[in-house]
């Protein structure tokens, strides 16, 4: 990929994913961009590639007190995963590169025109 793609560079995350029925909530913690964010998934873990999502930006400072309170909550089904995340832009499309011992690797891809 890296002759015909531009290296975006790694973009690795720590994620913490709570489990529900139908939907998927989770918090990313990405250390070296040092952002995080609260993502809401409306998917079964596991069950299609392509779905709504909706994100809000945290300060990374506040991702314990977000997982806390999660768990406060009672979201209680809950997985971890350290995610290795290398990024390209071949074109208009972006893509992510990515390794989990979970599930193993995968890619991520979302299209941005050019203006």
């Amino acid at each position: 990929m890296d002759q015909n793609a531009e290296d975006l560079g790694p973009d690795d995350k720590n994620i913490l994913f709570f489990i529900l029925p139908d939907k998927l909530l989770k918090v990313v913690d990405n250390k070296p961009k040092r952002t995080a964010k609260i993502v809401l998934k409306l998917n079964k873990i596991g069950k299609g590639s392509d779905f709504e999502e909706t994100e809000i930006p945290i300060d990374p400072s506040q991702v314990e007190k977000v997982v806390t309170m999660f768990k406060k909550l009672g979201f209680t089904e809950v997985q971890e995963s350290s995610q290795k995340h290398h990024n390209y832009r071949y074109k208009d499309v972006e893509i992510a590169l990515k390794w989990s011992k979970v599930w193993g690797y995968h890619i991520r891809s979302s299209y941005h025109p050019s203006k």
